[in-house]
């Protein structure tokens, strides 16, 4: 509107590109298993994701790895060193076994991504030891 009092009115078409990945801040507890003494214990995540764009962006456990073999071929090796973790899902507690296995200390590898609507990641490794 003008001094005039003309009024006009126009558009353009805007497209909003989200290019950023979302925020990922976690802790892990516990970080250490110890003593080693077989037991399967459990592990809690806490997670927080946050996006600029996307108000939904959410996180998910993508692996949980270790450096020793899950045999259970020796006496005091048990298998099934973790349970209870839904890969793909937004899991923050699961069971890890305090066992070294065949090295002496074995460290689990777990990998989260945060992603948001737009397809952005943000991947996280965190690990747990066994002493």
């Amino acid at each position: 509107t003008d001094d005039e009092a003309n009024t006009a009115e126009c558009s353009a078409p805007l497209t909003v590109v989200d290019s950023m990945a979302p925020e990922f801040e976690h802790s892990l507890a516990p970080e250490v298993l110890a003593p080693a003494d077989h037991r399967l214990v459990p592990i809690d995540v806490s997670a927080v994701v946050a996006d600029i764009a996307d108000p939904h962006a959410t996180f998910t456990l993508v692996s949980i790895d270790s450096n020793d073999p899950d045999s259970g071929l020796g006496p005091l090796d048990l298998p099934k060193d973790i349970q209870g973790a839904e890969l793909g899902t937004s899991d923050s507690r699961f069971l890890l076994r305090a066992e070294r296995g065949l090295r002496r200390g074995r460290l689990y590898t777990i990998k989260y991504a945060a992603t948001d609507a737009s397809g952005n990641s943000s991947p996280r490794v965190l690990q747990v030891r066994v002493d």
